[in-house]
């Protein structure tokens, strides 16, 4: 598939920043009125669709997220950092999912991002194939990875941490938890979790988590979870 250029892309800020309302026009209008120039650069089967969603509704995440993975299927990490690619989707091939999710383009905050931040939680395709970029990487049941996807505000807050609470081994456990508790009958509830949150990254400083069994890291990790 072709991107736009580094230089076009920077010209498309500036132009946003003059008039938000041209992230509305039809792709090929914008790259014509604005003389942007793309480039072939990656790999894109165009058979997918994106299941549309109402805004505020993150219910098919998890669908949408295998999805983009499926049509990006040679796609490294490396690569999924080129924010040139995610404007280009989003404003081109998925642009009718992106305006149904996100229908508030003011800021363009789920166009324009820079870093694992804005990418992992902002742009509105990049952040699906990172989460599931991120949940196959944990290695564990689809039951499991859809609870990874169930709430994106309770998801950042573990992923972003600068502690090991983000490593590939924790991130498993934890979601394994909660899914294991939810099913007992413990659900779990919002306002719990930045206490817990806290309380990870307290033990996390004491002690390396990544590099305890699976078994210990569920025994720390669930303790923690139930004083909530």
């Amino acid at each position: 598939m072709e991107v736009l250029t580094s230089e076009s892309h920077v010209k498309l800020k500036q132009a946003f920043q003059q008039n938000p309302d041209i992230l509305r026009e039809d792709f090929n209008t914008l790259v014509s009125n604005h003389n942007l120039q793309l480039v072939e650069h990656y790999e894109l089967d165009e058979g997918f669709t994106l299941k549309i969603t109402d805004s505020k509704n993150d219910e098919n995440d998890y669908i949408n997220a295998s999805l983009v993975n499926q049509a990006l299927p040679n796609l490294t990490p490396a690569q999924a950092t080129d924010e040139r690619l995610w404007v280009t989707l989003c404003l081109n091939q998925f642009k009718e999912y992106v305006k149904a999710r996100w229908p508030k383009i003011d800021d363009g905050k789920h166009y324009f991002v820079s870093g694992f931040r804005g990418l992992t939680r902002s742009n509105a395709i990049a952040r699906l194939w990172w989460c599931n970029h991120l949940a196959q990487k944990m290695n564990t049941s689809n039951k499991v990875r859809k609870e990874f996807f169930s709430d994106i505000d309770r998801r950042q807050q573990i992923i972003e941490r600068p502690t090991s609470a983000n490593a590939r081994n924790v991130l498993k456990v934890i979601f394994e938890n909660i899914t294991e508790q939810n099913e007992t009958g413990k659900k779990y509830r919002r306002e719990n979790w930045r206490p817990f949150g806290a309380k990870i990254n307290f033990v996390g400083k004491r002690k390396v988590l990544p590099s305890l069994s699976e078994s210990r890291l569920k025994e720390i990790l669930l303790e923690k979870y139930l004083e909530n």
